[in-house]
């Protein structure tokens, strides 16, 4: 776990990064998509990223999804429907813990 902290950092200041932005709901699902996940495909690609670390990421996906840099915010529908394809109501993004 400790070998992975510096993806998890790299997550944690990029979405520290867009603070003050105003990002919808839209917006955030995009960068989601577009660059934390690609953060996720980039070190799986080199490591075997241990199940502590997924579960992690994807808790700073949610959070970053409901909340985006505010404090409140609060899940409105279950991560499961959010994983699903668009075709199906979902979002799109991409389950990386069934993956």
């Amino acid at each position: 776990m400790l070998d992975c902290q510096p993806l998890l950092q790299k997550i944690d200041a990029r979405i520290r990064g867009w603070d003050g932005v105003g990002l919808s709901f839209a917006g955030r699902v995009q960068l989601i998509k577009s660059v934390l996940l690609a953060f996720e495909v980039y070190w799986a690609m080199a490591f075997l990223l241990p199940k502590g670390v997924i579960k992690e990421i994807v808790k700073r996906i949610r959070t970053f999804l409901w909340k985006g840099n505010s404090s409140s915010g609060y899940p409105k529908v279950a991560w499961e429907s959010v994983c699903k394809p668009i075709e199906e109501g979902g979002q799109g993004i991409r389950d990386i813990l069934c993956s």
